[in-house]
């Protein structure tokens, strides 16, 4: 089973999730991703700034791109795929969270193959698309039809995102998918699931690293 560490910025700063929002630490973003590829291989960065709207940090996406990083810089149409790979992404990451259409994901998976899947989930697919699908299996077979073949299930709300997944997905779906957010507690339990991988949070995977530790 494959752990994926994830870094989060959000104005060229690492963020961490709080009761309000973000919080930012005091850790650099390209010695933490650099870190984390060296101790786990796969490194997923968030840009939040992109997912709100805001251009993407692809200048850091430059200063690791010899690393292997999976990118989700709110991927909204086809072009912006493209974007990520050739700044330095291995992988582009298109969440249900900021794509716009299913229509578009048809176009970037005829520019590459490089590309991860990610649904936002919060009690219910999370993101325009899910508007179209009544049932989560629906949207992950929409996309498998697409020609995509890894799949992240990214579940923001449950307190059991290995226990939401087993309960909503097929054994078969489950080999194939990566699921988050977890804690490093609960990815070590994964060992004993039948997942590909698990997504935890690189600070929280790494402790030296947090500047309050």
């Amino acid at each position: 089973m494959q752990v994926l560490p994830r870094v989060r910025i959000y104005a060229g700063q690492v963020v961490l999730p709080s009761s309000e929002g973000y919080v930012g630490v005091e850790a650099d973003p390209v010695s933490l991703i650099q870190r984390a590829a060296e101790e786990y291989g796969t490194v997923i960065l968030e840009d939040i700034s992109a997912v709100f709207g805001k251009m993407p940090h692809l200048d850091l996406l430059r200063k690791v791109e010899k690393l292997d990083v999976w990118v989700d810089g709110g991927i909204r149409v086809s072009e912006n795929v493209m974007d990520v790979l050739v700044a330095g992404g291995t992988k582009a990451v298109i969440s249900t969270k900021t794509l716009q259409s299913f229509s578009e994901l048809d176009k970037a998976v005829k520019l590459t193959e490089n590309i991860v899947f990610q649904i936002d989930y919060c009690q219910r697919v999370l993101g325009r698309i899910a508007l179209r699908f009544s049932s989560i299996p629906e949207v992950l077979e929409k996309v498998r039809m697409a020609g995509v073949e890894a799949f992240i299930f990214m579940d923001n709300c449950s307190p059991s995102p290995l226990e939401e997944a087993e309960r909503l997905f097929s054994e078969e779906v489950l080999e194939d998918l990566y699921v988050g957010i977890l804690s490093k507690e609960q990815a070590e339990e994964a060992q004993d699931h039948s997942v590909k991988g698990v997504v935890v949070e690189a600070l929280e995977l790494m402790q030296e690293l947090r500047p309050d530790e």
